[in-house]
């Protein structure tokens, strides 16, 4: 799905919901985020875990995930050896490395999840 698909489809939504409570949207793309959180989202949800630095920059909190491959391809023989060391060897990364990044703004630590 385009950026300006997604846009489309989620803007309305969440600029209705953010008046009842905090938001979740839940993207890959960065256009979508700074929009859907310019439409008063609170929380960006990223199974790419890329996003991360866009939520510091916008001082929200963040879900980074993980994920073997693509979305396409994730369940096509996922192989680990010790897939908990490896998984959170992974999220430890996105949590630590990037958040140290000079002139990167972070997400703090109260509003950043990892699963």
């Amino acid at each position: 799905m385009s950026d300006d698909e997604e846009r489309a489809r989620v803007l309305d939504v969440v600029a209705a919901l953010a008046r009842y409570g905090p938001v979740s949207i839940d993207t890959q793309k960065e256009s979508v985020a700074r929009a859907a959180i310019a439409a008063g989202a609170t929380v960006l949800n990223d199974v790419s875990s890329t996003l991360v630095e866009v939520a510091g920059e916008l001082g929200v909190g963040y879900v980074g995930m993980h994920r073997r491959g693509s979305a396409a391809d994730m369940q096509n023989d996922p192989r680990y050896d010790d897939v908990v060391a490896e998984v959170a060897a992974y999220l430890r990364d996105v949590a630590g490395s990037r958040e140290r990044r000079p002139g990167v703004a972070t997400v703090a630590r109260s509003r950043h999840w990892l699963r």
